[in-house]
């Protein structure tokens, strides 16, 4: 009976203590038009340990307590049976650099949705930037190469991985903003 309880709390302390949540944002440019790279998606992030792991420009990769400078638009997903990226995987993580470019196989830098991409696995696939707002994106652009788009993570993880919206009235409204007229990400078109 009692290695029963033993085996039943690890399983729950290494899987269920923590379900895997990754966040996925919607931008705005000063306008107030939608900003679409290669879909509604601009942004995206994982929970590790009650915090929100990213990468951002300025910042590099980091961890923060809250997500609301990047506005209200935003889905949360969920997945109760699939584990938070791993204590290895983030400490790699936080030495990391922004670089909206940045190389697939780079172990320097990164942006959003390769490191939420790569702390769930998502394969990697050709990247083209069709989006005229693409265009006004400085840096060349790695046409062909490998990389991730956050909605390509959104459909993977939707699709292949099990995850699921997370119901509004289910979020804690204190990691997530209410309506601001201009959001974080609105420096891509500046």
């Amino acid at each position: 009976m009692i290695k029963i309880a033993f085996i039943t709390f690890l399983i729950c302390w290494t899987h269920g203590s923590h379900s895997a949540q990754i966040v996925f944002f919607k931008s705005f440019n000063s306008n107030g038009e939608p900003i679409r790279f290669e879909g509604p998606y601009s942004h995206s992030a994982i929970k590790y340990k009650g915090l929100w792991l990213h990468a951002q420009p300025y910042y590099g990769v980091r961890l923060s307590a809250d997500l609301k400078s990047f506005g209200p638009n935003y889905i949360l997903l969920e997945n109760t049976n699939y584990p938070e990226p791993s204590e290895e995987f983030v400490s790699q993580a936080l030495k990391m650099k922004f670089n909206i470019f940045a190389p697939w196989y780079s172990l320097t830098e990164t942006y959003c949705s390769k490191l939420t991409g790569q702390a769930l696995n998502v394969p990697p696939s050709k990247m083209y930037f069709q989006s005229s707002d693409w265009k006004k994106v400085k840096g060349r652009k790695p046409i062909g190469e490998l990389g991730l788009s956050p909605n390509d993570v959104y459909w993977y993880a939707r699709r292949n991985l099990g995850f699921k919206k997370v119901k509004p009235e289910e979020i804690n409204k204190d990691e997530f903003s209410l309506p601001i007229r201009e959001n974080q990400c609105s420096w891509y078109l500046n």
